[in-house]
């Protein structure tokens, strides 16, 4: 299945980015796209980016999609009603490079519609979501998770980078147990059968797969957010830095014609990012930094879905 990440800005789109959905429950969705993935930025109809364009003609002139592949392989973790999405940046060699923690609002799924020319999806639309299964630490190592996360009853195999070493301070990370976990982060290791099984949680079906009918499954749909402009990048030791602090900063003055208006809530959101990259905890534990991506799985579309631009399902 294929899912359309949009970024708005105010009441137009600024990016269209096709994903492959690798797993969705309670705690979130995880999405794959390999490197080179066309995707889509909306700039001025004479060419100019943002950064080129005064923010107010930006945001009161409509805009037009232009072409823009993606420059890294890209894990992207969307957890439910979180104020950000981390992604997993990879090499060309397919070795872990960094994470990125995109400052963002809540994302919000669209219900699914049928591509042209690609079989429509089952009928009753999205799937009601399995038991939780991605359960992330809390920050504090307590066994009260904040935000309504659930902590794993048993720890988590202990992580590997993608060179077989540890991450930086694998002291803090759990030690191995033998015993499976029915919470546990579901293994992205290379060669994992991600299809759906008995009692595995899996409610879509995984790239590449065919329906009972031989048609392709890749039904579509949209993941909704506003891109909030500061990012945090962090790197394999966990050391980090803010991203495009100034052009934010900058921006905040204009709010008139900015689709950013709550500066304590996006910093806070980078801050919580920032605590359990330094906590060593899920997602900075080494987990999925190992990914390899079926050979199998069918190219991501290369055009514009049909209705790419229907309204966000907030």
């Amino acid at each position: 299945m294929v899912i359309y990440v949009r970024h708005w800005q105010r009441d137009q789109l600024g990016g269209v980015f096709p994903f492959h959905l690798l797993h969705r429950d309670d705690e979130g969705i995880l999405l794959w796209a390999p490197a080179s993935t066309r995707g889509w930025l909306f700039n001025m109809p004479d060419g100019r980016r943002l950064p080129e364009t005064p923010l107010a003609s930006w945001s009161s002139t409509p805009r037009v999609p232009v072409p823009h592949p993606s420059g890294h392989a890209t894990l992207s973790w969307h957890p439910t009603a979180r104020d950000y999405s981390l992604r997993w940046f990879f090499h060309p060699d397919g070795t872990f490079a960094r994470w990125y923690g995109n400052l963002e609002a809540p994302a919000a799924l669209s219900p699914n519609f049928p591509p042209a020319g690609l079989a429509p999806p089952p009928a009753g639309g999205l799937p009601p979501p399995p038991a939780a299964r991605l359960a992330p630490l809390p920050v504090d190592g307590s066994s009260s998770p904040a935000g309504g996360f659930s902590p794993s009853p048993v720890a988590r195999p202990t992580p590997r980078l993608a060179d077989g070493s540890l991450p930086a301070d694998s002291s803090r990370v759990p030690a191995a147990d033998s015993s499976p976990s029915p919470g546990a982060v579901p293994s992205l290791s290379p060669g994992a059968d991600l299809s759906p099984s008995p009692g595995d949680g899996v409610p879509w079906p995984s790239p590449g797969a065919a329906d009972q009918s031989g048609a392709s499954p890749m039904y579509a749909a949209f993941l909704d957010t506003v891109d909030w402009d500061l990012d945090v990048v962090i790197h394999p030791d966990r050391t980090w830095a803010w991203k495009d602090e100034d052009v934010f900063t900058k921006r905040l003055t204009q709010p008139e014609s900015y689709w950013v208006h709550d500066e304590p809530r996006v910093r806070k959101a980078g801050l919580s990012i920032i605590a359990l990259a330094e906590s060593g905890n899920f997602p900075f534990d080494g987990t999925w930094c190992d990914f390899r991506p079926d050979p199998s799985w069918p190219p991501l579309p290369s055009e514009l879905p049909p209705h790419f631009n229907a309204p966000p399902h907030w």
